[in-house]
């Protein structure tokens, strides 16, 4: 009996010492509101001998997200503590599940605030990850929140949207993207045209330089294989470098100083072990060390070109379904994401020649811009160029959506592309490549009125060709998100199929932002 109560009680201490080696020490308390409430907010444990020189910490999540971020699926709120750092912790609308724009979240945000200063009764540094970076400039230049404040630290915060927002909003995408209820006000406002607006408005507003700002940007999209942020930097890389959610021109602030570019994605840049000693001698000194973002930043002209590197189809459908896709000459790899509301029971693919193989399939689900929606990834090396199928076999026999991306590893990519102008769009091609004479494109434009910005009512669908696309016009305020789909042949007459997504905002002056 006295043996078996000391084996208790060795594995007992055995399990206490695994515990404390794993779990953070320091506690959280709520000092108004309940817990992933908007509204509520929380303070830290203080340090055994804090510094009063040192600022208090807010720290602000991103879209998606909540307070727990910080201290659940990272260790910044440990890092903060043990370097002597007071903190404090929001709970913004998205809190809730229910994602709302920066309008939204900035005027909470700036409520917030101010308790939080009241509380502490001395100086503030913001540091906020992604869509979070918006809420709080929304906070601090456009509700007045600045005077509590003195520097802020953005985490890959998208400054001037995401390229994976505004395929949320293409006419391909729209079907799933409107199923797991991903057409929200957030993911709205995140798309490239009306970030641009909010530029805007907000560099040249009186208080944009009442506070100091920093920033931080990932480029390692591709650091964990098969996940939704290697998916979506996949699709970004043709647009740059990027976290997997965000590039890192768009992570860029005019008048911010660039800390450091480095090899995080879109959720390790928020984890305290790896970013924190980068920005902490920020949090105490206004001096800036790194390189200014506007040296950095240019916005792309109307006339720029827009490559692609991808082929895009979606829809609706029940239990089963059928794509197809088309590969050139000198392929050297594609990599498939098929996106559904629901997981796929069986994936075939058909090659040009008939051989039908179940694919070699990946499977997870999104957290990200298509969070609740499925991921089925599949890679083929050296794929025979010609007509290659999909049959896709779900486990749900009722209503369901997809998204199919198809991306190519193939010099083509970089050899062709659109402009998209004032009136319409022009289609740009190297004839070294391309068979320019046997190149055509097909557009379809969702456009949002201004005024249906928060509901997502009925919105209006436009469909043309490129022979047409020079009678086009952007003129009434709200999103025109256009989806150009080009056709062609190479050089050597294979055909080859690619799909372009581009955004455009219309302000209610008529005023035009695109990215």
């Amino acid at each position: 009996m006295l043996k078996r109560s000391a084996v208790l009680l060795l594995a007992v201490l055995f399990a206490l010492v695994l515990a404390s080696s794993s779990v953070f020490a320091g506690s959280i308390r709520i000092v108004i509101g309940t817990p992933g409430v908007p509204g509520t907010w929380y303070v830290g444990e203080a340090p055994a001998n804090p510094d009063p020189e040192k600022p208090v910490i807010l720290f602000v999540q991103g879209l998606n997200s909540a307070a727990s971020i910080w201290w659940q699926n990272s260790d910044m709120y440990e890092t903060a503590y043990e370097a002597g750092y007071q903190t404090a912790f929001v709970e913004l609308y998205d809190s809730a599940g229910t994602p709302k724009n920066m309008w939204n979240n900035g005027r909470l945000l700036a409520e917030l605030i101010k308790k939080v200063s009241d509380y502490f009764q001395k100086e503030i540094v913001i540091v906020a990850h992604s869509k979070g970076g918006l809420d709080t400039q929304a906070a601090l230049i456009h509700y007045g929140a600045h005077p509590y404040v003195s520097r802020v630290i953005t985490l890959g915060s998208p400054h001037y949207g995401s390229e994976v927002a505004d395929l949320a909003f293409s006419s391909w995408a729209g079907w799933i993207a409107d199923l797991i209820g991903q057409q929200n006000e957030a993911t709205y406002v995140l798309q490239t045209g009306y970030m641009n607006y909010f530029r805007e408005i907000t560099d040249t507003h009186e208080n944009s330089e009442r506070n100091t700002y920093y920033t931080l940007a990932g480029d390692a999209w591709y650091s964990s294989l098969f996940n939704p942020l290697f998916i979506g930097g996949l699709y970004l890389s043709a647009y740059g470098d990027n976290d997997g959610l965000v590039t890192v021109r768009s992570a860029r602030l005019p008048y911010a100083s660039m800390i450091q570019v480095g090899p995080w994605n879109h959720q390790e840049i928020t984890e305290g072990s790896k970013t924190f000693s980068l920005f902490e001698s920020y949090l105490t000194q206004a001096e800036t060390v790194g390189f200014a973002s506007a040296d950095h930043m240019s916005r792309r002209s109307n006339e720029e070109t827009e490559l692609s590197d991808v082929f895009i189809r979606g829809g609706q459908f029940s239990g089963e379904t059928s794509e197809s896709f088309l590969v050139e000459n000198d392929v050297k790899e594609v990599t498939i994401d098929w996106i559904s509301a629901h997981p796929a029971e069986e994936i075939e693919l058909i090659s040009p020649d008939g051989k039908r193989t179940l694919a070699n399939v990946k499977t997870f689900q999104d957290d990200q811009m298509f969070k609740g929606a499925w991921h089925h990834v599949m890679n083929v090396k050296n794929p025979d160029q010609g007509t290659w199928h999909m049959h896709v076999t779900s486990e749900e026999k009722d209503e369901d959506a997809y998204l199919m991306t198809v991306h190519y590893d193939s010099k083509l990519s970089e050899k062709f592309g659109i402009s998209l102008q004032k009136n319409g769009f022009s289609l740009n091609t190297d004839k070294e490549f391309v068979n320019q004479k046997q190149v055509n494109a097909q557009y379809r434009i969702e456009y949002i009125p201004e005024k249906q910005r928060g509901t997502f009512g009925p919105r209006t669908s436009m469909r043309g060709s490129s022979e047409d696309a020079s009678s086009l016009s952007f003129e009434e305020a709200g999103i025109y998100n256009v989806t150009i789909d080009i056709q062609g042949e190479t050089a050597e007459g294979i055909p080859f199929a690619r799909t372009i997504v581009e955004n455009v905002y219309v302000d209610e002056k008529g005023n035009r932002y695109q990215k």
